[in-house]
């Protein structure tokens, strides 16, 4: 080999080189730049699947110490507008109960079996839109990084999460305020036994394409696993979410303390 072809073969390898060398990013700054860009979206569409286990003494009457109940929703979330809908269904026993909410600013409406519309006002509830862990608590609560995956046909970072149960609230962004019908923080975090959070972040604009969290609960001698999945699409479409008229005259349900004011 003469030395003119050996320079251009160097010259080669090094283009090459440079091409396919990527930006190294540590865990955090993956997780930084995955909470900016779900922060920055206007509206997206996610699929739930969820699966509960519940062991203990869930009916003395009936004898019952094992249930299951499955739950399978589609979710469109408005976030410049503040609304959402979400359809879907849940199965216990045997049996399958269709399921229908609407949030629209503050205000949830939930459509049941039998008993028709009600409505209860959550506050806060769009101040934590994103769906992904808040990158501001990464430090203390420690992540993982498992080896990458592709979702549809979309490279991904897959981040792992093992939260100490009071910090699991906080790791999702959840308040007080926006805990809906959760009885209160202390309770919560006191019957949280194990949680395990799983993302799937694109490595092209960092959006979660997927989430997966396994959380564990025992209180009162009933123990309880939920294991749901979580996938994310239709990032920045145009939804039409609507109430319904059968929905205007809702039985309002919220909460009120001695002094009148939202719990």
């Amino acid at each position: 080999m003469d030395k003119k072809t050996h320079t251009i073969l160097i010259i080669g390898l090094l283009i090459l080189t440079l091409g396919c060398t990527q930006e190294q990013l540590t865990d955090q700054q993956i997780i930084e730049k995955s909470d900016t860009a779900m922060n920055n979206l206007q509206s997206y569409a996610f699929d739930m699947n969820m699966e509960m286990k519940i062991n203990g003494n869930i009916s003395p009457l009936m004898g019952a110490t094992q249930m299951r109940i499955y739950m399978n929703s589609t979710t469109k979330v408005d976030i410049t507008n503040k609304k959402s809908h979400t359809k879907g269904s849940m199965s216990l026993m045997g049996m399958s109960m269709p399921m229908e909410a609407y949030t629209i600013d503050e205000i949830q409406y939930s459509k049941a079996p039998m008993a028709g519309w009600t409505k209860e006002t959550i506050k806060d509830v769009w101040n934590q839109t994103n769906m992904v862990v808040d990158a501001s608590k990464i430090q203390e609560v420690g992540v993982e990084r498992k080896q990458d995956e592709t979702i549809d046909n979309v490279d991904c970072y897959v981040m792992y999460f093992n939260p100490e149960p009071e910090d699991v609230l906080d790791l999702m962004g959840v308040t007080q305020n926006n805990m809906g019908g959760l009885a209160n923080q202390q309770e919560f975090n006191e019957a949280i036994k194990n949680v395990e959070i799983w993302e799937w972040i694109s490595k092209k604009d960092y959006t979660v394409k997927k989430m997966h969290m396994i959380m564990e609960i025992e209180s009162e001698g009933t123990g309880a696993t939920m294991d749901s999945s979580f996938k994310i699409y239709d990032l920045n479409q145009q939804f039409d979410i609507t109430l319904p008229d059968a929905a205007q005259d809702a039985v309002d349900v919220t909460a009120t303390d001695d002094m009148g004011l939202l719990t």
